[in-house]
């Protein structure tokens, strides 16, 4: 049997929301590396959202699991280096939101670059590339959590704040802690991003790209329901 273990960073509240359209901000915050409009920045804070309503969440099947997402909406980037944040508008149809609780990984995908760039998280630092669920310890963040109770159910017990989660479908509150990842090809010899996507993100502050700041930084993806700060 499955000790319980103590997971001290990760926590999840997610209340799966009605049938009717509602807006909706999901947002992932943390820290990474990148470049905006030519100038450099390495750990810096942000936060990215896409603002949205629930009735453009849609449920699909990519590579054999299900998955949900949503296409549609205003994404924005919060970006604060030192004391200086710079709000940064990205345009239309190049962000959206996925969530694909079978492999443990939330995030966000940009059209023509991939489905975890430029920001995700997941529970081993490495969307996809972790291997079998059953080795390491995905327990010790929520979208760990929720797909080590797609191989084994039982283990629901362990965690009751994650089994609220697998309801959210992204059309309803959520809280969901993981390892943050931020590169499109991660080099898992030298175990570093060895550079920027050769497609920019277009924003109105210039041509924005994410690169990966540690393996196991750690970050926070939320969705709040209602015109929050709109």
């Amino acid at each position: 049997m499955r000790r319980a273990i103590n997971v001290g960073f990760a926590l999840a509240v997610a209340i799966g929301g009605g049938a009717s359209a509602e807006p909706i901000v999901y947002s992932i915050h943390g820290d990474a590396d990148g470049e905006l409009d030519g100038r450099a920045f390495s750990g810096a804070q942000f936060r990215l959202e896409l603002r949205s309503d629930t009735v453009h969440t849609v449920t699909a099947i990519e590579n054999g699991v299900t998955v949900y997402r949503n296409d549609q909406g205003h994404a924005i980037l919060f970006l604060t280096r030192g004391a200086q944040t710079t709000v940064a508008h990205i345009v239309p149809n190049q962000i959206f939101v996925r969530y694909d609780p079978t492999n443990g990984v939330v995030g966000f995908g940009t059209h023509g670059i991939g489905p975890f760039y430029p920001v995700s998280l997941d529970w081993c630092g490495l969307p996809m590339g972790c291997g079998a669920i059953e080795t390491g310890t995905p327990e010790i963040t929520i979208v760990g959590a929720l797909a080590q109770l797609k191989v084994a159910p039982h283990d629901s017990v362990f965690y009751p704040a994650a089994v609220e989660a697998l309801a959210t479908e992204l059309r309803g509150r959520a809280l969901l802690g993981g390892f943050l990842d931020a590169c499109v090809s991660y080099d898992v010899i030298n175990l570093r991003c060895p550079s920027i996507p050769g497609t920019p993100i277009k924003t109105d502050q210039g041509d924005l790209y994410f690169q990966k700041q540690t393996l196991f930084g750690k970050g926070v993806f939320t969705a709040t329901v209602g015109r929050v700060g709109w």
